[in-house]
């Protein structure tokens, strides 16, 4: 049930060990946070927004594995939910969302990550000279998705 869920405790990496519930919530804060911060770059530095909405992207898909399972270093969000998906606990009601959300998060794994951070190294470009405002919106609305659904699925899965 819900209490053995959240009191469930894994060992991750050096740090102590934590239950799913505090593992869970500290990645839904840092995903909060990186969202409000892309929100406010949005309309001044797009390539930044995208950078830190991609960031909350990853941080929400790991919120959600970190419901039922250890979460390890990974720059792929789709990779993450599909194994919270995989998960016997993770809710019926909420699976159709979560597997149609799936293909959007897999823009933003490693390699948008690069790009984001990067540039283009081969091209010498800058992120600042490949993203633009229209990539910033599309980044901030799959943030926001992946924040509303992992919202959901914690209520679900550890209660109000």
């Amino acid at each position: 049930g819900r209490q053995s869920i959240a009191t469930r405790a894994f060992h991750l990496g050096g740090r102590a060990e934590v239950t799913a519930l505090e593992e869970s919530a500290f990645r839904l804060r840092l995903a909060e946070d990186l969202m409000a911060r892309a929100r406010r770059a949005e309309t001044d530095d797009p390539a930044t927004a995208v950078l830190l909405a991609r960031g909350a992207i990853e941080n929400a898909a790991k919120a959600a594995l970190g419901c039922f399972a250890t979460v390890g270093r990974s720059h792929e969000p789709a990779e993450l939910l599909q194994a919270a998906l995989g998960e016997t606990d993770f809710p019926n009601s909420l699976r159709a969302e979560a597997a149609a959300l799936l293909p959007r998060l897999a823009a933003y794994g490693a390699q948008k990550h690069a790009q984001t951070s990067y540039g283009d190294e081969a091209k010498h470009l800058l992120p600042s000279e490949l993203i633009d405002r229209t990539q910033a919106t599309s980044a901030l609305e799959v943030a926001k998705s992946t924040l509303d659904l992992v919202r959901r699925l914690r209520l679900d899965v550890f209660g109000g």
